[in-house]
């Protein structure tokens, strides 16, 4: 059956946006503002819902984080500050700007405090001595004077205007070196601008699934009573679990230890910041639809089926945690449109799995030839790599009903 063009939507989604570096007076690298593009050659930002814009920058926190300890600076709109977003994400890490666009109003500047209460830094953005925006002031952490239409008297008049605020002062969109050096004079520790640096175009393609399936993975986390609850959840989701690896193992986070274990990630976050970030992840993802439930639903059944043959056969030596994460991640290929060796370069995983999903022989590459040989119905091959694995044929055949069954209804929305 053909489906007009307009049914079609591609099973990935190509997020960008820009990394322009912020340095402070000795010239080393403080942060990166990060803004949104619409294209990986844009070179300025283009968008019709600033608040989805915002989204889609903050959901890809990782992929801008340079190194640990590197400041990112995020514009977040009224609404998103309101509905106390930022706490989504990692306070050691993010910076959040107040866009000019934001009004003092009582509302606005209680959940400032609240934000900034969390341990959050704050930055009002775009200033250039404009009045209204005292109460906005007096909260910051850091001012960033927009100083490309102004000249030594007008920035000395606005500086001297922030002086007795307990706040830094960053020197934003600077082009030469005469405006550097007054700035400098005038005490500003941080700068960013042309001069420096132009922001650097970054790109990653990303999965999606349809909307409903998302919403439905975000009730039952919104439901869920513990951690056992939020993992079952979030592992329905191919795309949500592949993000929630990334985010964990990510320089902005910069833990100790790989995680490579969904139930671990959820752990470590905590089912309230889990619920904050799942909720972020959710909306930015809202713009873009699956085109491939099948894939999505055989992957599913590919991680349970391992899940259910770890726990009957602990003979295997595998632990069912580690196994699900490979049936999960075993056709992100054909989801993504991306070579697996690309993709696993970005995973959080053990270097075993990590072969094995690129196609490198081993024992863990065999539970995949398991699982292809049972699709396929070739159950001789299926109970070779049965006895081989150190799996009974009765586990196997049992799992794999199990799977397809459990995998059908986790799947159901996106039918």
């Amino acid at each position: 059956m053909r489906h007009p063009a307009s049914e079609l939507r591609r099973p990935y989604a190509d997020v960008y946006m820009a990394r322009q570096p912020i340095f402070d007076a000795q010239g080393k690298t403080f942060g990166y503002e990060l803004l949104f593009r619409d294209g990986l050659e844009a070179t300025v930002s283009r968008f019709d819902d600033p608040d989805q814009a915002t989204l889609a920058v903050a959901a890809c926190l990782d992929m801008a984080a340079a190194a640990p300890g590197m400041r990112l600076l995020v514009n977040f709109t009224e609404r998103l500050l309101l509905e106390r977003l930022p706490l989504a994400l990692p306070a050691e890490a993010l910076i959040v700007e107040i866009l000019e666009t934001v009004h003092p109003r009582p509302d606005v500047l209680d959940a400032l405090r609240e934000i900034k209460a969390a341990g959050y830094i704050l930055a009002v953005d775009d200033f250039m001595g404009q009045e209204g925006c005292e109460p906005l002031l007096e909260l910051a952490d850091i001012v960033k004077v927009d100083v490309l239409d102004m000249d030594a008297a007008r920035l000395t008049e606005v500086t001297a205007g922030l002086k007795p605020l307990s706040c830094r002062l960053l020197a934003e969109k600077v082009d030469s070196p005469e405006m550097r050096d007054v700035a400098l004079g005038l005490g500003y520790e941080l700068f960013q601008g042309f001069f420096f640096a132009r922001p650097q175009n970054l790109s990653r393609r990303n999965l999606s699934s349809r909307e409903n399936t998302r919403l439905g993975v975000l009730a039952q986390a919104e439901a869920a009573m513990d951690a056992e609850e939020l993992v079952a959840a979030i592992r329905t989701d191919v795309g949500v679990s592949l993000k929630l690896m990334r985010f964990i193992n990510s320089s902005a986070i910069a833990l100790p230890q790989r995680v490579d274990s969904l139930r671990r990630a959820v752990l470590l976050l905590g089912p309230r910041q889990l619920r904050r970030w799942l909720r972020l992840v959710v909306l930015a993802d809202m713009v873009h639809s699956d085109a491939c439930p099948e894939l999505h639903c055989m992957a599913l059944m590919r991680a349970r089926f391992f899940e259910r043959l770890a726990e009957s056969c602990p003979a295997a030596g595998c632990t069912p945690d580690s196994v699900f994460l490979l049936g999960l991640f075993s056709l992100l290929e054909p989801l993504l449109r991306l070579p697996m060796t690309d993709i696993v370069a970005e995973l959080p995983l053990p270097e075993e799995m990590r072969a094995a999903l690129s196609g490198t022989p081993g024992q863990e590459y065999d539970w995949l030839l398991l699982t292809q040989a049972l699709e396929t119905g070739d159950w001789e091959e299926a109970e070779r790599l049965a006895e081989q694995l150190r799996l009974t044929s009765k586990a196997m055949r049992e799992a794999f009903g199990e799977a397809m069954t459990w995998s059908a209804k986790a799947s159901l929305g996106l039918r």
